[in-house]
């Protein structure tokens, strides 16, 4: 409203001036409240003189004179006040230019058009002066109620589809003219009940799947949304869900290159036209690919090998992406190989599963428009043994054990002891759980032989030995297609100390979380030795001079004197093993870090370098001005009727940078240190990468192309050296904090 001017006669009447006036910034006000102007007016009574406040009064009538809904704040600013000394007494706040504010009374529901509320005002006027003043009224214009639901759709799958992936996943798209979509109320029921999904938001849309599968035949799903407003939108979705086969080997996916289409020989085609074939069509090599998930600027196939354990291709084996499940899935070849599409540019986890194999997982980089290779795959069957725990059973330790392992490094046998009253819980795929009275044990060992690194279920960090690993599953857990199996308390694993670790050493362990593709720390256990047998009780060593455990040193690790029993009955005195809590059963591997023999030490070498200034007496090629050390071109060009001519030369171009195309890389000095028979010198180049062994003995190198001089020039400054060669830590107390895993 603009400001609008009042005058008052001139009365003579002193005023006082009101201590600890509140200070109110509009501040708040500028966000939402705006300008009245037309929308109210405003009517004031005649002045009055109140001798107890000792003000000139006078009521201001602001009466809504629009359709609309007028909502808080709303305030009445006094813009000027002509005579100086004048002020309002009664002034509620101060707006951002320092003006006095009285706030209007506005009722919760709104001022509705024609309301009138209001507001007294209170002058103090200690010289008696005529004086006038300025207006204006702000508030909130409150919008019409939004009555109508947003709009909500299911893309994906189409309605009375027939799928197999369960869960399936659930594409919606949703959009609200109005208050706008309150996501957090997007829910789902199955028939009556209520359904238990995992959403991934989109722009305007959501990519959902159940945390569980879902009963197989008809299904009707409902999804329902609200927006801010509180209105409520609902869709049906009815499919058909059938059980998902593993296709015999003649249905399994073609090779990718039989089946291509043809590409256009007049143009260039991207990698995301080039690949859309593998999850489109009538039978497309990977399916359950939601539309619209793989961008054709962002696509990436990733490709890998996976095998049984004796080297065998393995056919049939479900490819998927941990956390990902709108890229669907594929199955290997018959030759292992397999190829999936997804969107490129960041890390992500494959999953191979197959059923009666134990799932394994491998990171891969993909980057836009490129082909990303994963590690061969070597997939592991549960061992063949099993032991049954009856976890009601009074018995005070049951024993399980997998079959023994012999390799090149030994012979050991994953143990694994119940005490009795030990409850087990399975932890669901959707994170409900349930109790298990009893349970099949298999202990499968994945560091066997030289392949072992190829049979993990996921390689370890940089910073981690390869040690030991082995997969502790239970047969039920397995069947429900669990997460994992929790227990009340830990549980003592045994394995023969076949690496020779001294006693009273730490065992560093970690776990690996399927559902987040990490390995995870734990508690370390530790290396015990049994130093005799009395009564049927073994004498145990924890510490590093060999003496006997105290009770205080078996109390802290939690061995109970019913341990010891079943200790002594099942290894002999001088036996030493490892001994590592276990409180779930996953995949676990007990590791240390990797470091350099005794005595070694950093090679005897100078710094690398290379030339990065010009060759002042370059060779030039006859026929040409090319000076080949500098990577120069030059060129000559007469000026007609002059002695002039005018000279080219490349370097003389914004951006040229001098260079040689020699780096000479210093691979050690006079002496090599301990355990350092080799040396590595590194390149690579994109898609490829070689690493080449130099013997101690090998000649300086020769010149290096210049399209690798400077790429080489920052690997060789950090990275060549002699190879120390690796050994575990013996040494000193590697612990869960030290960060192992």
């Amino acid at each position: 409203m603009q400001a609008t001017a009042h005058s008052f006669a001139r009365l003579a009447l002193t005023w006082l001036l009101i201590a600890g006036q509140v200070l109110y910034p509009l501040a708040g006000h500028a966000q939402s409240a705006v300008d009245l102007s037309g929308k109210v007016s405003v009517q004031y009574s005649g002045l009055t003189h109140n001798r107890q406040t000792k003000t000139y009064d006078t009521v201001a009538t602001i009466t809504n004179v629009s359709a609309d809904l007028i909502g808080a704040p709303m305030s009445l600013l006094l813009q000027s006040i002509s005579a100086p000394g004048v002020t309002l007494s009664n002034a509620t706040g101060i707006s951002d230019n320092g003006k006095p504010v009285l706030n209007v009374a506005v009722p919760p529901a709104g001022l509705a058009p024609a309301a009138a509320p209001k507001v007294l005002l209170k002058f103090k006027n200690p010289t008696n002066q005529r004086f006038s003043f300025t207006h204006s009224v702000q508030g909130v214009i409150v919008p019409p109620p939004d009555t109508l639901p947003p709009l909500l759709s299911i893309v994906a799958p189409t309605g009375g589809a027939t799928i197999s992936q369960n869960p399936p996943v659930i594409k919606l798209s949703f959009s609200d003219a109005g208050s706008g979509v309150d996501a957090a109320t997007l829910a789902f029921t199955l028939g009556d009940a209520p359904l238990a999904v995992s959403c991934t938001p989109l722009a305007g849309a959501a990519l959902c799947a159940p945390t569980a599968p879902l009963p197989l035949g008809a299904v009707q799903l409902t999804a329902s949304l609200q927006d801010k407003a509180g209105n409520t939108a609902q869709t049906l979705l009815a499919f058909t869900l059938v059980k998902a086969t593993q296709p015999p080997i003649g249905s399994l996916p073609p090779d990718p290159a039989t089946v291509a289409p043809a590409l256009d020989p007049g143009s260039v085609a991207s990698l995301g036209a080039a690949t859309a074939f593998l999850y489109t069509g009538d039978n497309p090599i990977q399916t359950g690919v939601v539309p619209g998930t793989i961008d054709s600027r962002r696509a990436a196939v990733i490709r890998g090998k996976v095998a049984a354990t004796d080297g065998s291709p393995l056919p049939g084996v479900k490819i998927t992406i941990l956390g990902y499940p709108e890229f669907g899935q594929t199955l290997s070849r018959a030759d292992g190989v397999f190829d999936l599409a997804v969107n490129g540019g960041g890390t992500l986890v494959v999953r191979y599963e197959k059923d009666g194999h134990i799932p394994a997982q491998r990171q891969v980089n993909t980057v836009w428009q490129d082909y990303a290779i994963a590690a061969d795959v070597l997939l592991l069957v549960y061992d063949s043994r099993s032991t049954l725990i009856n976890l009601g059973s009074p018995d005070p330790i049951q024993v399980a054990a997998g079959n023994p392992v012999i390799d090149a490094d030994g012979k050991r046998t994953a143990t694994v002891f119940f005490p009795a009253g030990t409850a087990a819980t399975m932890v669901k795929a959707d994170g409900s759980t349930q109790p298990l009275a009893s349970v099949t044990v298999r202990a499968t060992e994945y560091t066997v032989g030289t392949d072992g690194p190829k049979r993990m279920p996921m390689p370890l960090p940089p910073s981690v030995g390869y040690t030991y690993a082995v997969e502790l599953s239970i047969d039920e857990a397995v069947a429900a297609g669990a997460q994992s199996v929790s227990f009340d308390r830990p549980l003592p694993f045994y394995l023969e100390n076949y690496l020779g670790f001294p006693v009273g050493m730490a065992v560093p362990a970690g776990h690996y979380d399927r559902s987040r593709g990490q390995w995870i720390p734990a508690d370390d256990g530790r290396v015990i030795g049994i130093l005799s047998k009395s009564n049927g009780i073994a004498e145990l060593t924890v510490n590093r001079a060999g003496t006997p455990a105290t009770a205080d040193e078996l109390a802290a690790l939690g061995v109970t004197e019913a341990e010891r029993i079943q200790l002594a009955a099942r290894y002999e005195p001088g036996q030493t093993l490892w001994r590592v809590p276990i409180t779930h059963f996953t995949p676990w591997d007990f590791n240390w870090p990797y470091g350099p023999p005794d005595g070694a030490g950093p090679p005897e070498m100078p710094e690398p370098f290379a030339w990065d200034e010009p060759d002042e007496n370059p060779q030039c090629v006859p026929g040409s001005i090319i000076e080949c050390q500098n990577q120069v071109l030059g060129e000559r060009i007469a000026l007609v009727g002059s002695p002039f001519a005018l000279h080219y030369r490349s370097n003389r171009v914004p951006g040229h940078t001098y260079a040689r195309d020699t780096l000479e890389i210093p691979l050690s000095g006079s002496r090599l240190p301990p355990g350092g028979p080799a040396h590595h010198a590194l390149g690579k180049r994109r898609g490829h990468g070689h690493d080449p062994v130099v013997p101690a003995d090998a000649q300086p190198p020769q010149p290096l192309p210049m399209g690798r001089r400077r790429r080489l020039w920052a690997i060789a400054r950090r990275s060549t050296a002699s190879e120390n060669q690796h050994r575990l830590c013996l040494s000193g107390h590697v612990s869960r904090a030290g960060g192992v895993l």
